[in-house]
């Protein structure tokens, strides 16, 4: 058996600084009186194997990045996050990405709030790559 990678033995962090990022599959909600669809993001802790879940209504960009900036106010930003080729996870990479270039960079580094998360895409594949085997 070869060794763990970095992020899965990484001593002295705190939870979810590695994490991996998957949606799966559609749920009935019931809001008032009618249902709707909503899917589930699941938050993996590579290093420890704790979960954190989100809900999204829907399967774009926009929704994505709602669901990390919920998470992220919960449990801190991810130092690196892990996910498959999905086009809404495409574009939510490119859209902070741009984003983060219009912002003040050392403001940010002064308020201590972006600490610059890396995205890392598996490929298509190996799915054995996103996720934590616990």
């Amino acid at each position: 058996m070869g060794n763990l990678p970095r992020s899965r033995v990484a001593h002295h962090q705190r939870p979810f600084t590695y994490c991996g990022l998957d949606i799966f599959r559609p749920m009935e909600v019931i809001v008032g009186r009618r249902r709707e669809k909503r899917y589930g993001v699941i938050f993996t802790c590579l290093t420890l194997c704790a979960i954190h879940i989100e809900t999204v209504a829907f399967l774009k960009t926009h929704s994505l990045i709602m669901a990390l900036r919920r998470m992220a106010a919960r449990r801190g930003w991810p130092r690196h996050l892990y996910s498959d080729n999905g086009t809404n996870f495409r574009g939510a990479d490119k859209e902070l990405q741009r984003t983060m270039q219009d912002l003040d960079q050392e403001y940010l580094r002064s308020v201590g709030v972006n600490n610059g998360m890396d995205w890392t895409f598996i490929p298509p594949a190996i799915p054995r790559w996103g996720g934590a085997c616990c």
